[in-house]
């Protein structure tokens, strides 16, 4: 099932690009995620929504400011808002677990850390939407998902300096993070363009010697 099926508001939205960026519609859908999750993993949440505002707030200010460098490449800065949402959730921390489920395995994600693994869900929810209605692609599951060492480092890192969502949102999402400046969207479209430049000098090296070894 795509990750967009699972929360019936975002499934039945027809302009998730825009409606995105309204604040109603972002804690309704936010709050019809942690409903779907809660049934789903039997974890109970609590939702403060001063702080889901102040969420809003500080992304829809940043998502402005990267936008004029959005055209370069709307895709990968679909991947990227979603991001810097996961960010400024993970900053604000608007939901907390009050009860985990009896038996629950805190090997499991899920329950190792249900509020962040929230907001991943809600990120990835979204961000697939956006790519089945404006691409016509979807997410797929990554490894990192289910596994609780990365996610142990996720939450290590990010809890130093919740700018470091981003990338890890990226490995979640199944794109390269861009570790240097992963809240910088120009940064990661220079880091993909050296990537490439690498890689096409690397195949060009590997001909040149091929064509040597057979004119030898």
């Amino acid at each position: 099932m795509p990750f967009s099926e699972r929360n019936p508001l975002v499934a039945q939205t027809p302009d998730i690009r825009h409606a995105a960026r309204r604040l109603r519609w972002f804690a309704a859908s936010f709050a019809r995620q942690i409903a779907v999750l809660s049934a789903d993993s039997g974890v109970a949440y609590a939702i403060d929504r001063k702080k889901l505002a102040a969420v809003f707030v500080a992304w829809l200010r940043a998502f402005e400011a990267q936008r004029p460098h959005a055209d370069a490449d709307r895709r990968d800065f679909t991947h990227f808002a979603a991001g810097l949402m996961l960010r400024e959730l993970i900053r604000h921390d608007p939901v907390s677990a009050t009860a985990l489920p009896p038996g629950a395995d805190t090997a499991n994600p899920a329950y190792y850390w249900p509020e962040g693994y929230a907001y991943v869900a809600y990120c990835l929810t979204v961000c697939d939407a956006v790519l089945g209605q404006e691409f016509n692609a979807a997410l797929t599951m990554t490894p990192e998902l289910d596994d609780i060492g990365y996610w142990w480092t996720f939450r290590e890192n990010t809890r130093d300096d919740a700018s470091w969502a981003v990338a890890f949102f990226d490995k979640f999402s199944g794109r390269e993070p861009d570790w240097d400046a992963p809240e910088l969207f120009f940064s990661r479209r220079r880091q993909r363009a050296a990537l490439a430049a690498a890689d096409q000098g690397a195949a060009d090296q590997g001909a040149a010697e091929q064509g040597r070894r057979i004119g030898a």
